[in-house]
């Protein structure tokens, strides 16, 4: 089970429009939150880098030729991005407008002029589940290591090689291409390990691994 952070929750509130964000500011720093301001669209899509929000409240109107469903279109493309939650702020009330926010990726909307009541309810509900959505993420990508790594290496593992091999072989027939596989074998471990025990051995086997990295190209 995921554990509840001890680190504030950042929100990033993307608007031109000062007094705006003066209110916004005011209201959410009650939240026990860190806010970061951006001002048009390249700036928001900047700060997501280096900001990391876990909640992005983002107008629609801004300026320098970038609108929100444009921004909301391109951070859902970064690494990441996908899993971002967005709440879309706008005086646009037509059905368009809703519709189009929640195709670029919006996760809510909300019309101007914001009731603050109401908005901070929603971004309450919204960091949690960004936490939620984090924890899950997290737990997939452990299960994934242990499935598909050797823990005291962080080799892929037996389970990999197989699978990865299936693949190769398969992408080779296709292209009729050849297809090697190295062998190696540690002469006189077991020696090691019954002579200076098992820790001796796998402090081995974790620099053998080390050389082996350092040795290969990223695509072999």
């Amino acid at each position: 089970m995921c554990a509840m952070s001890t680190e504030k929750s950042r929100i990033l509130i993307a608007d031109d429009n000062g007094p705006n964000v003066e209110l916004l500011e005011a209201y959410l720093s009650g939240l026990d939150c860190e806010i970061g301001i951006a001002v048009d669209g390249r700036d928001t899509l900047a700060k997501v880098a280096s900001f990391q929000p876990d909640l992005i409240l983002l107008d629609v109107m801004m300026p320098n030729g970038m609108d929100g469903f444009a921004v909301c279109s391109e951070f859902k493309k970064l690494p990441g991005g996908e899993h971002m939650p967005v709440l879309m702020m706008t005086g646009l009330e037509d059905l368009e407008s809703i519709n189009r926010a929640f195709e670029v990726g919006a996760t809510d909307f909300i019309t101007k002029p914001v009731n603050i009541a109401l908005l901070c309810h929603r971004v309450r509900y919204m960091l949690r589940a960004s936490h939620t959505t984090k924890c899950l993420i997290d737990s997939e990508r452990r299960l994934h290591r242990m499935a598909y790594f050797d823990s005291l290496t962080e080799l892929p593992n037996r389970q990999f090689f197989r699978e990865h091999l299936q693949t190769m072989i398969a992408v080779a027939t296709r292209q009729r291409m050849k297809l090697g596989v190295l062998f190696l074998d540690l002469d006189g471990f077991k020696g090691i390990n019954d002579t200076y025990g098992h820790q001796a051995g796998d402090l081995l086997l974790k620099e053998i691994s080390r050389r082996l990295t350092e040795g290969l190209r990223c695509s072999d």
